[in-house]
């Protein structure tokens, strides 16, 4: 009984924590791209609004 379940838990998880793998890889990509793409905007937006001004970031 006891390998049984063994194996099915093999045959079940394999593949999911395959599939949770990649997802948590692409996730974590999407986030990376995401917050990038933010930070810039929002960089680009207070350029705009204060004028061009490099020292007016901080």
């Amino acid at each position: 009984m006891n390998n049984m379940n063994n194996l099915f838990i093999e045959k079940v998880s394999a593949p999911f924590y395959g599939d949770l793998f990649r997802l948590c890889i692409f996730c974590s990509i999407w986030l990376v791209e995401n917050v990038y793409s933010r930070f810039y905007l929002l960089n680009y937006i207070s350029f705009l609004v204060k004028g061009f001004n490099p020292f007016s970031c901080k």
